[in-house]
Parts: structure tokens; sequence; C-alpha cells
């Protein structure tokens, strides 16, 4: 016959002051989700260094026999209520039994466990044989060349949207390894597994400040299983591919090409920042905390707003997202400056307004400020120069003189040179 044994959170020592209350330390207990008195498997070997050495014991303690009895510990999950009781024992092991009424008393309020981890965006990798980084290229940067109006990409212009993983722990809390054994530690040997609350991806043009997302594009993940498609394609879920061409005609900016291809399109020398993000299973939305968060709320204009942010992907505490830079480079500007320019200045001001000198409604005078990066202008002006006249002295009686003027206003002669410079 085996002897119980149970998982205790040890205070320590307390002070009685002469008036029969011990008074200890506050101790903060938690549970998550495993036995106190049983360690957690190791599910994967850590490598060297990981963990801190322990301290040898001066006896050798046999734990061959201890065993956890079969169905003895409750499974934390995402979206149960739990209640947490505690009782006293002494260092003997004696103390109230569980199954007395008295510790109805020492229990706490029923608390929904909730997720409070996000969603993360889709890990961007490169795709598998890929060459080399270009100029101007990056994991997150796509470049796109255009000379003489032909096509000269340098560097992979795709990208693999591989659906974003999680640890162990969150896979578990969403029920995901409560299956038979067997499949348990197949999943268990993946190298890494999906996000279960990862429902799809999406995929929008980041605006100007101020400005909405333009190109919303959502996308569920499909499963990779061969055959017609699972009702629930996890954790098979196939990878996508983000791809930058050039525009042709009135193209979309952003869309699927099919389900697994997201498309960029840029005109020559057109740049954009496009997001990518993750859409939350709505089976699994239940389970993340925000959503008692907007229930509290008051304000009805800010929750629809968040709930919004939430349903398509854009929740920045729920889903963020990685930014990915798209640019259609071209070797020169692709238009040509050209006409006179005139100077528009307040009397007084040290500055002045340039516009076009024969008022013309084209107020860039050629110039197109995506493709070029510098303007060369060349002005010339004419300073004037004032020289006051002498004025005659007044002599007055006693010999006196006084710098008094005539009357009259003086006058000036003025001469004028012509200066020009380019910047």
């Amino acid at each position: 016959m085996g002897l119980l044994e149970e998982g205790h959170v040890k205070v320590g020592g307390g002070i009685d002051r002469g008036d029969n209350v011990l008074r200890a330390d506050e101790v903060v207990a938690r549970w998550d989700g495993w036995s106190l008195a049983v360690p957690r498997p190791l599910l994967r070997e850590r490598p060297p260094g990981a963990t801190t050495p322990a301290t040898a014991l001066p006896f050798e303690l046999d734990t061959s026999g201890i065993e956890v009895e079969p169905g003895s510990l409750l499974r934390l999950r995402f979206g149960e209520d739990y209640q947490v009781r505690a009782r006293v024992a002494d260092a003997a092991g004696g103390g109230p039994e569980l199954t007395e009424a008295s510790l109805d008393q020492c229990d706490s309020d029923a608390v929904r466990f909730r997720r409070h981890e996000p969603v993360l965006p889709p890990d961007v990798r490169m795709p598998e044989g890929a060459t080399s980084f270009g100029p101007g290229v990056s994991l997150t940067a796509l470049v796109i060349r255009t000379a003489e109006g032909e096509s000269d990409s340098v560097g992979e212009t795709k990208r693999d949207l591989v659906p974003p993983s999680a640890t162990f722990e969150v896979i578990e809390r969403h029920g995901r390894l409560d299956g038979a054994p067997e499949m348990t530690l197949g999943l268990l040997a993946r190298k890494d597994l999906p996000d279960p609350a990862a429902g799809g991806v999406v995929a929008f043009v980041r605006g100007e400040p101020g400005e909405p997302p333009r190109d919303l594009e959502p996308q569920d993940w499909t499963s990779s299983r061969p055959g017609p498609p699972p009702a629930d394609p996890w954790p098979d879920l196939r990878p996508k591919q983000l791809m930058l061409r050039a525009r042709s005609g009135n193209e979309p900016t952003l869309d699927w090409e099919t389900y697994d291809l997201l498309v960029v399109r840029l005109t020559p020398a057109e740049e954009a920042t496009v997001e990518v993000s993750s859409l939350i299973d709505q089976a699994a939305k239940q389970a993340f905390s925000i959503s008692d968060w907007l229930t509290a709320a008051e304000d009805t204009d800010d929750v629809t707003a968040a709930e919004d942010l939430l349903a398509s992907g854009r929740h920045p505490m729920a889903t963020p997202a990685h930014r990915i830079t798209v640019r259609h480079a071209v070797r020169a500007p692709k238009g040509r400056p050209q006409g006179q320019l005139a100077v528009s200045r307040v009397e007084g001001s040290t500055s002045g307004l340039i516009h076009a000198s024969d008022g013309s409604s084209a107020p860039l005078v050629g110039v197109d400020p995506p493709s070029t990066l510098a303007v060369d202008v060349v002005a010339s002006w004419t300073p004037i120069e004032t020289r006051p006249t002498h004025r005659p002295r007044v002599a007055r009686s006693g010999g006196s003189t006084s710098g008094a003027p005539t009357h009259g206003s003086a006058r000036c002669s003025t001469s004028s040179a012509t200066r020009s410079t380019g910047t």
C-alpha cells in the first residue's frame, strides 16, 4: 500500500508577539496546470548550459516508486472556470482533510482562464533554394528594378509566409494535446507546431498617417494533406507566398492570385509598406482575454472599432503585424524638368515660393516626385544698393554749424549689379 504525498506551498518562519497570533510573510501561490509534487516531463532535450546544475544532496533519494494517481490532476484549458482552495497542514502532515466542510470558506471566486499571449504574424522566410540578397534587398524588403522600360530584377522577389508557431504550453491549453498518447507523442516530435488560434493570414497596404489601410486581403490557412480538405486543417497548414511584380494597366496593388500566392504590384518608382498579420480562428476567439475587456468597456464606439480590428486581424494587442517594404526602383527620373520658374516673395521675407512663370496648371513643371531624388534650381537676381547723398551744412549766427538738413528730401543715387549662382 502506497503513501499519499501532496504538493504544498511552504511558508517561512512566523513570529508570535505574545498575543497568540502567528505572523508570517506573504506567499504568492500560482497553479500553472501541473502538480506541485511532480516535475513536468522533459519533452525535448535541453541544450547544455540551459539550466542551473542542481546542488547534490548529502543523501541518496530514491524516487522510482513515486507515481501520480491517474485522473487526479486537473487540466488547465482556455475558456474554463477554475477555483482555488487552500488548507493548512503542519510539519507532520496533519491537518484538515479534503472533504471537510470547513474548507469551503477558504476558496476563491470562480475565474475564467483566458489567453493573454497574442497570435504572432506569419513567419517570413526565404524560399528554399533562393539566391542571396541583391542590392537594397533584405528578408523584409523586396525590390524590382526597371531600366529603360524593361525589368531588371536583382535578388529574389518572393517570400514564404509560414503559419506562426506557439509553445507547447499554449498548444496544450488549447486542448490540442488531449488526444491519444500516440497522437500526442507524434505532435511533440515535430520541429514546430502552428498556433491553434491562427485561422488565417491577412495583408494590407499601410496608408499614410491617419488614413485607413488599403487593399485588405484575408485568406484562411489551408491543409497540406492530400485528398479532400479536412474540416480542421491543424496542424498541417500549408505555407503561402508573397511575390512582388511590376504593375500592368489597372491591376490592383494587392490581391490573392491563388489561395497560396499573394501578389504585390507596383508601377515604376512606386514604394509601399505591406503589413502581414494573423487572423484569429473564430472557434478560439472566446479563449482570449481581450474578449472580456471589450465586454466590460463602456464606450460603444471604441468597442465597435476594437472588435472590427480584432475580426480583421489588425488589432496590435492580439495580432501584431510584420512590415514588409516593397519598391519598384528605376535608374533615372521618369520626368524631365523644363520651363521657367518665378518666385513670389512677400516684402521683407527671406524666402519665396517657386512656381511656373507662365501660369501653367502643372506646378511641378515636368518633375515626377516618386522617381526624383533632387532637383537643381539655377536662380539669378538683381541686388539693389542704396547710397545716401551728402547733406550740406547750414551756417548760423555765431559761427556754429549743425547737421540739420535743408528743406526737402534728400536725393540718393543707386547702382545695381547682377549676380547669379547655382545650387
